[in-house]
């Protein structure tokens, strides 16, 4: 009976003998382990030091390498400008202006030849423009067959003296409002075509007798009418310019 408790106890020994050794393995790897984690973390930060160290050189080489471009091109530029002489920059700004000022006179010209034109074509001459905060003014004048003797231009003559040319004409006021459309619809209320004109006849009482007998009343008196009706207007005042009339008495 001892002999079996002995081989029991013997056995339960050598068991435990080789938990033990199993735990001292296993504390063993486990401090191996840490000691690799710890590298580990350890080799990581030093990567990204290294990571950090090579983007910050190749960013300033970057920039070296842009500076030293930029001065390169300086360097050309100063050379190349050293070889040309002042007074040919100075005479290239004078080209350049001279151009510019021809191309405006031109256009200056042109603008005079439409306006010429307009009003050989049409009998129309618009003396001035005013521009005020709210609208427009034309200082007009209608030629014609019929009006007053309106004083209009001083011509040389061959004598060196001048002459004063008048026609007959109908002078007057014509006042276009800047008030924005508030409609976007075409042909809409308080849209483009509705913006107000006004009329306002400039009529001398001891010259202008024979034109206020035949002028229609809405030409005598100030008028206002939308955008849309200007050239049935002008169609109008045209045709009271240059109609034949007929004088009874």
């Amino acid at each position: 009976m001892y002999s079996d408790q002995d081989d029991i106890i013997v056995s339960l020994k050598k068991e435990l003998a080789t938990q033990k050794a199993l735990v001292a393995e296993a504390k063993a790897l486990r401090l191996q382990l840490s000691q690799v984690q710890t590298e580990n973390i350890k080799l990581t930060a030093e990567n990204k030091n290294l990571s950090d160290t090579l983007h910050e050189s190749q960013t300033e080489i970057k920039s070296l390498t842009m500076k030293l471009s930029a001065a390169r091109s300086t360097s050309v530029d100063n050379r190349s400008n050293a070889n040309v002489p002042s007074s040919a920059v100075k005479t290239a700004h004078q080209r350049v202006n001279s151009s510019q000022s021809a191309t405006k006179r031109q256009g200056l010209a042109i603008e005079k030849l439409k306006e010429d034109l307009y009003s050989d074509l049409t009998g129309l001459m618009i003396r001035n423009v005013r521009r005020l905060d709210e609208e427009d003014i034309y200082d007009c004048i209608q030629t014609g067959r019929n009006g007053c003797k309106f004083p209009l231009v001083l011509l040389p003559t061959l004598a060196g003296s001048l002459v004063l040319i008048s026609f007959a004409a109908l002078h007057f006021h014509l006042s276009i409002s800047h008030l924005s459309p508030t409609s976007t619809t075409p042909g809409g209320p308080g849209g483009y075509d509705d913006m107000e004109f006004a009329y306002v006849p400039l009529f001398d009482k001891k010259n202008d007798k024979d034109l206020l007998e035949i002028l229609p009343d809405y030409l005598t008196e100030e008028i206002c009418f939308p955008r849309s009706s200007a050239a049935k207007f002008y169609a109008k005042v045209g045709d009271c310019m240059n109609s034949r009339v007929e004088v009874v008495g």
